[in-house]
């Protein structure tokens, strides 16, 4: 299991001029709402991921703490979002002012190619090094554990579930198993090279198998 780390940024217009804020920004939330309501246009949040009920309850939810902010807030995978983000960038047209990607490679080749705003919020100094931009270009927004089996218990016991991958290559698992692709984006191929390095490329061999 592999901790991933979802990144916020806030994301340029291709032809904004900005000034980056090199200081804390120690306003309150109901102060930036102040502010935020003086200006024009519709606040445009992509979000990665699969989640599309979540999608609502964020927007039903800042709906309600900010009934004066139009809000825009799309859910799709972060390798898709990248590619829009990237594409609109070149075709000179603003798509996102937030971004908040599992995809985090990007971030340091965004921050490089000038299509990133600094900003640093009122927790920014509790943010742990290793997570964030010292600019403030890039932060962690959430940290979380993924690679856990999932079963279905009328098909098996919860004794017999695997404790374990190497488990997985069990004859006795053929023609039962659901993965998602090794290559489906960074992080699960991430997952897949530290079960290789711990197993070796024997262990994937005997789960290509297993009809998975």
């Amino acid at each position: 299991m592999k901790l991933s780390l979802s990144f916020a940024a806030l994301v340029a217009g291709a032809n904004a001029v900005f000034s980056p804020l090199n200081d804390v920004d120690t306003r309150s939330l109901d102060e930036i709402y102040a502010a935020a309501k003086k200006e024009n246009g519709t606040l445009q949040v992509f979000w990665g991921g699969d989640a599309g009920a979540a999608g609502d309850e964020v927007r039903s939810s800042f709906a309600k703490r900010f009934p004066d902010i139009k809000f825009n807030l799309t859910v799709e995978l972060s390798k898709y979002h990248d590619n829009q983000i990237d594409r609109g960038w070149y075709e000179g047209k603003h798509v996102a002012d937030v971004a908040w990607l599992q995809t985090t490679h990007n971030y340091p080749r965004w921050k490089q190619e000038g299509k990133l705003v600094n900003y640093k919020p009122p927790t920014f100094n509790d943010i742990l090094n290793g997570e964030k931009d010292f600019d403030g270009a890039w932060m962690a927004a959430s940290l979380f554990g993924f690679g856990q089996m999932v079963y279905d218990s009328s098909k098996i016991n919860a004794s017999e579930v695997p404790t374990d991958y190497a488990s997985i290559t069990d004859p006795k698992f053929k023609g039962k198993l659901i993965l998602t692709y090794p290559n489906d984006d960074d992080a699960i191929a991430y997952l897949f090279s530290l079960i290789i390095g711990r197993y070796g490329y024997d262990w994937l061999y005997a789960l290509a198998k297993n009809d998975v």
